[in-house]
């Protein structure tokens, strides 16, 4: 029972740790309006920062972001987002790592 409740516990930790950015809900009335990866290798002791920026016709209602190397990279939304057209996403790495997020969004 206890070795059970430990990797519980350990896959949960390992989760909360992660980067991801899941905002908005996804329902049968959602279409992805762009999906893409953002890639950047990495630098010994560098944090890589990188910006991406779409800009569309369609109102955006759900962002997905997944961090697919499970680092502590952070994503931030620098402008538009929610019921705009537009969005634009910044992506920190962690030190000496690369960044590896596949982003979608939906409309």
């Amino acid at each position: 029972m206890k070795k059970k409740l430990l990797i519980l516990f350990a896959c949960l930790l390992a989760m909360a740790s992660c980067g991801h950015l899941l905002m908005g809900n996804v329902n049968t009335n959602s279409f992805v309006i762009h999906q893409t990866k953002v890639k950047y290798g990495a630098i010994p002791l560098i944090r890589r920062v990188k910006t991406m920026y779409y800009n569309g016709h369609d109102i955006i209602n759900s962002i997905m972001a997944y961090d697919n190397d499970h680092t502590k990279a952070t994503v931030s939304i620098t402008s538009g987002g929610f019921g705009f057209p537009f969005i634009g996403l910044k992506f920190e790495s962690e030190r000496g790592k690369r960044l590896n997020f596949d982003v979608t969004i939906y409309g």
